[in-house]
């Protein structure tokens, strides 16, 4: 059952609940099935991953690989290198996070894990997007994509449309970024996906900044970071995001002055999701 709710805790960033709740089903069932268990880990490490806990990450994808290697389960395997790419890549060792996302995506392609290759490729793309290798980064990103819509999975599809968002502004295509955005965005909102609004909503607040709408970045931002809060989750955990966060920031200061500034980040801590929302439909 933990493994089953694990994609519903993931959706709806509801990550300390779900940590917890898997960590009692586990202490309460210390003979399960080692396929249960593995079951049980994958969403475990997940959510550890998301709220920075990388020591446990790393610990729970390390014993989930060993046991998938001595199953012979090459999906697991596929997501579990995946994750620990993912873990490498947080703690800048940009080598190893390609090594072992090269060796995910070639496992995925051969034994068809369509959804772990779209992770995969997709994460890749995050790596080559920091690296300065814009159109590599677009071309994996695109296959990610593609891989999601095939299986209609509408978690993958947001997310890859925001990396592709955020490669688009790196790019000064900003009209094309606001869109992908709002595709995203609608995604997330149907979805309920807490932690993938506010990845979208750090993208708009850069691309409203662009435009001069100065007001609504800070408040898009100041949403952000009262989601983050909410969830208790370091949501701008990648460089890209992180980027376009700390850009924004300095830009908008720069013009509105820190007081000004800080009251309107304060205005958009106290939207809730709805009015977020509307208030971007508002102005595009």
């Amino acid at each position: 059952m933990a493994g089953a709710l694990g994609l519903f805790w993931l959706k709806h960033s509801h990550y300390s609940e779900g940590r917890k709740w898997i960590g009692n089903i586990l202490e309460r069932y210390p003979h399960a099935s080692d396929r249960a268990k593995l079951k049980a880990w994958r969403w475990e490490g997940f959510m550890a991953f998301w709220q920075t806990d990388m020591i446990e990450a790393r610990r729970i994808y390390t014993q989930s690989l060993e046991l998938e290697q001595a199953l012979g389960d090459q999906w697991g395997i596929a997501f579990s290198l995946h994750m620990l790419a993912n873990v490498a890549y947080v703690e800048d060792d940009v080598k190893t996070a390609r090594e072992l996302h090269t060796r995910s995506i070639a496992i995925s392609r051969e034994i068809n894990a369509v959804w772990v290759l779209g992770l995969s490729e997709f994460s890749l793309g995050d790596i080559e997007y920091n690296q300065g290798n814009l159109a590599l980064a677009e071309e994996l990103s695109n296959k990610g994509l593609r891989h999601f819509r095939q299986l209609g999975e509408k978690f993958g599809m947001g997310r890859v449309l925001s990396n592709l968002g955020y490669i688009l502004c790196a790019k000064d295509e900003f009209s094309a970024a606001k869109n992908t955005f709002l595709e995203a965005l609608h995604l997330m909102k149907e979805l309920v996906d807490k932690d993938g609004l506010a990845l979208v909503m750090n993208g708009l607040a850069g691309i409203f900044q662009h435009e001069g709408e100065h007001v609504m970045s800070a408040r898009l931002q100041g949403f952000v970071i009262a989601i983050e809060r909410e969830i208790g989750a370091q949501l701008l955990l990648m460089p890209m995001e992180k980027g376009m966060f700390d850009s924004t920031t300095k830009a908008l200061k720069e013009f509105m002055g820190n007081l000004a500034y800080q009251t309107e980040f304060e205005t958009g801590m106290a939207l809730s999701v709805d009015e977020a929302v509307s208030l971007v439909s508002e102005r595009s």
